[in-house]
């Protein structure tokens, strides 16, 4: 039996140290009407092209009154002397060789091609298939049943949303296995951003988001594909829209055609073939060096760091949009200002060395310079999109025009820093059981590109200004009754504030003149406008006559609500929580006689 092994082809390895930590975060500091097409933001000649190692953390926060807004990137520096010593290492700037600037993989590998994995959009896939088994269990029911459904009653998403988050995961349980947890499910189907819904932190003011799947999205995975069909592979991959790393492979397909078109064109040798090619290195290298001639030690330098950038396209392409050099190991925060409001871009970092190493020609013996690069870092995604609301509005009162004849309710612009109150919207009520009910809304946005609107009141109640009005005439004010004013702030963004303070007039016709009480306090939420009344939300006593029997039904939505912290807060008086209870006193008003009762919850479930 003869056994034929084939000529095994050269193997080089340079290995760079990665960044294994990035972080990057959408800093918003005021309105420019043209933040949703500019990415340059006006920013100042010397602050534009300043060197990107120079954004030191006190100079970021001196800055921000200048940059409208920016994209703060911070990582943890790599060790920069990993092997012997560099003298070239103060002499060489990275971006003045770029373009001989190698990846180390290039070096290591000629007939393989290495890719990058991190899936983006776990959680929008995650919610997306769990909806669509949803709907597809709902239209089996349907036929199972021989239900006739009407054309206006066959939207499977809305008997979804009709039926409570706790029955939709029991339905979708049904469906998967039992190793996936109910807890998972609960959270899947709970996908805040894409029910366009957002929450924000008080602290910082920045948005809450859900990641059910946080960890395994940082997860950055490398393969090496064979050139001959490197294309083929990430397209099968690229083409299921509901598969893996689908946005990331659609975006070097270019790329890897043009790989395997010209490997498949070069490839006409032989496998059992010995080619000197097969055992040769070329690196481009900036300049040589003389060896020493008593020995030679090579040496690798983290000389700096290049942080590659990408824009999210509609479709989930990126599109490449530079680079930003920094020509320091040792920084480890920068700042991007080339950001566009409302855009998204992805960002990873690549350290870079310097290498010496020995090399071999016809006539003698050198060492060579070049600079090579690392593999890329995670992803790190920025939504570019603040979600602050403004504060309500200013020094709000409500006088009588003696010329008109009418009340005239008066505020002014809050205090906000980002400049970007655009409309005013002044509301009316009778009574406070009654709702607000808003009568004008000035709208002078001068936004180049409007932003999505979360409220589309009457076209007729709305007056588009080219300068903002802080007064309103009530023309239609009864002078016989009495009614309850407040405005609100709605700023470019499309974000609400609350209600401004609440006021009650009522005219006077013996002295001609308003009388006004303070009914609420600013800063109630558009949905509670009675939050914070000057008398008791909630009424402690009930009258009733001609019963003779009580039932008391105890149906909590919760058992239980955690802190920020995950502690319980023990909000139901339970066995459990010292013995708590609840206590009712009946009072029988005709015989002045009283008799009390306590209702003790038990607390079953398990530990």
């Amino acid at each position: 039996m003869n056994i034929t092994s084939l000529f095994s082809s050269r193997v080089v390895n340079i290995d760079v140290p990665e960044v294994t930590q990035i972080r990057a975060s959408f800093v918003y500091n005021f309105f420019m009407k043209n933040e949703r097409e500019n990415e340059n933001g006006e920013v100042r000649h010397d602050i534009l092209t300043r060197s990107p190692d120079a954004f030191d953390p006190i100079t970021i926060d001196r800055l921000s009154k200048f940059i409208p807004r920016f994209v703060r990137i911070e990582f943890v520096p790599v060790p920069s002397g990993l092997l012997g010593t560099n003298s070239h290492k103060n002499d060489i700037k990275i971006k003045d060789f770029l373009n001989v600037l190698q990846d180390e993989q290039k070096i290591s590998g000629r007939d393989f091609t290495r890719i990058n994995f991190q899936e983006s959009n776990l959680n929008g896939k995650l919610f997306f298939l769990a909806r669509k088994v949803l709907e597809k269990k709902i239209d089996q029911q349907n036929a199972a049943l021989g239900t006739q459904i009407t054309a206006a009653q066959n939207n499977l998403s809305a008997e979804i949303t009709q039926l409570s988050p706790i029955d939709q995961a029991r339905l979708l349980n049904s469906l998967t296995s039992t190793d996936v947890s109910n807890q998972f499910i609960v959270r899947s189907l709970n996908n805040i951003q894409a029910l366009g819904s957002r929450f924000i932190d008080e602290n910082t003011k920045e948005e809450i988001v859900e990641d059910q799947l946080e960890e395994l999205r940082k997860v950055s995975l490398t393969t090496r594909l064979n050139n001959k069909v490197v294309a083929q592979l990430a397209r099968s991959s690229a083409t299921d829209s509901l598969g893996s790393y689908e946005a990331e492979l659609t975006t070097v397909l270019p790329t890897l055609d043009s790989v395997q078109a010209n490997t498949r064109a070069g490839s006409n040798g032989s496998a059992n073939v010995i080619r000197a090619a097969d055992y040769e290195t070329e690196i481009e290298y900036i300049q040589t060096d003389s060896v020493d001639a008593n020995g030679f030690t090579p040496s690798l330098y983290v000389r700096g760091y290049i942080i590659d950038k990408y824009e999210v396209q509609e479709n989930g392409v990126y599109v490449p949009k530079g680079q930003i050099v920094i020509e320091n190991s040792d920084v480890g925060t920068t700042v991007d200002l080339q950001i566009k409001y409302g855009a998204t871009y992805v960002y990873t970092i690549r350290s870079i060395a310097l290498i010496n190493i020995e090399a071999f020609s016809d006539t003698n013996v050198q060492s060579i310079i070049a600079l090579v690069s690392s593999k890329p870092s995670q992803q790190t995604i920025v939504h570019c999109v603040e979600a602050v609301p403004p504060p309500p509005p200013a020094d709000f009162d409500v006088v009588w025009d003696y010329q008109k004849r009418v009340p005239c309710v008066l505020w002014s612009f809050p205090i906000n820093t980002q400049r970007d109150v655009k409309k005013f919207q002044i509301f009316k009520r009778l009574t406070i059981n009654s709702p607000f009910e808003l009568v004008k809304m000035y709208d002078f946005d001068d936004s180049i590109i409007k932003s999505q609107n979360f409220e589309t009141p009457d076209r007729s109640l709305i007056e588009i200004l080219e300068q903002p009005i802080t007064f309103y005439y009530d023309y239609d004010f009864n002078k016989e009754g009495s009614c309850i004013y407040s405005v609100c702030c709605v700023d470019a963004h499309g974000f609400s504030s609350n209600y401004s303070v609440q006021f009650r007039i009522h005219y006077d016709a013996f002295s001609n003149k308003l009388t006004k009480e303070l009914v609420s306090t600013e800063g109630t939420p558009k949905a509670y406008p009675n939050m914070f009344l000057n008398q008791d939300t909630f009424v402690d006593t009930i009258k009733s006559s001609g019963a003779g029997q009580l039932k008391v039904i105890f149906n909590p939505e919760y058992l239980k609500v955690e802190n920020s912290l995950g502690e319980d807060m023990r909000l139901l008086a339970t066995n459990r929580s010292s013995g708590g209870k609840y206590r009712l006193q009946f009072i029988n008003m005709d015989l002045q006689q009283q008799v009390s009762t306590d209702i003790n919850l038990i607390d079953r479930r398990s530990s």
